[in-house]
């Protein structure tokens, strides 16, 4: 395909878009920092193209890339339920064939991220699949932490989920961000009632 009469950024949208139409995720992979330079007003486009990185690198049987791509096209579009059921299906397979591999504290740092992923979807929908597969595997990382899983300094999973729990930490939509600030005031102010009511009750309880 020919760009030469367009201009640069406008070559870029096209190639783009022409790698994900025609399936071409190898040459995809190789526009994304460009796109990540030129095209991050055209939200679209990118969340389509992190979309199609991340399916590209699920076919290529590689987990740890498609959580990556797919956090980033959530990036773009937070509230497509899509996205999360493909990055849940991204983190059981990076998860279980790996579960040996993994010490306590890899574990634990997984945790969070994920319980904020599952607040986040269930927020928006309720009760919603890929939320349930999600506690389910939050329940096998928890049980593996627990009682299975070896102390340790570092393991040969260390370093790829530091940098998973990077990306999910730092590329958060800002709908996300806001709901768990509220949360985190509506959790304080239940949190400064209830000992403001126990307060008064030993206040009463003295008299």
């Amino acid at each position: 395909m020919q760009y030469d009469n367009l201009d640069p950024v406008e070559a870029l949208a096209t190639k783009v878009r022409f790698c994900i139409d025609n399936a071409q995720g190898e040459e995809l992979l190789t526009c994304l920092k460009a796109a990540d330079t030129h095209l991050t007003d055209r939200k679209e486009l990118m969340y389509d193209t992190y979309y199609a990185a991340g399916e590209y690198m699920t076919r290529k049987d590689d987990p740890y890339n498609s959580i990556l791509f797919f956090n980033k096209a959530r990036k773009y579009d937070s509230k497509t339920i899509v996205v999360f059921d493909k990055l849940v299906d991204a983190f059981i397979s990076f998860y279980t064939p790996n579960k040996e591999q993994f010490i306590k504290s890899d574990l634990i740092s997984l945790i969070p991220p994920i319980k904020g992923l599952i607040y986040y979807y269930n927020s928006i929908a309720p009760e919603n699949e890929p939320s349930k597969r999600a506690e389910e595997l939050l329940t096998g990382i928890a049980y593996r932490t627990e009682y299975l899983a070896p102390e340790g300094i570092e393991s040969t999973m260390t370093f790829r989920v530091a940098q998973l729990v990077n990306a999910l930490e730092k590329e958060v939509p800002m709908e996300q961000v806001k709901k768990e600030v509220a949360k985190f005031i509506a959790d304080l102010l239940k949190k400064t009632n209830r000992n403001t009511s126990n307060d008064l009750n030993n206040i009463e309880g003295k008299k």
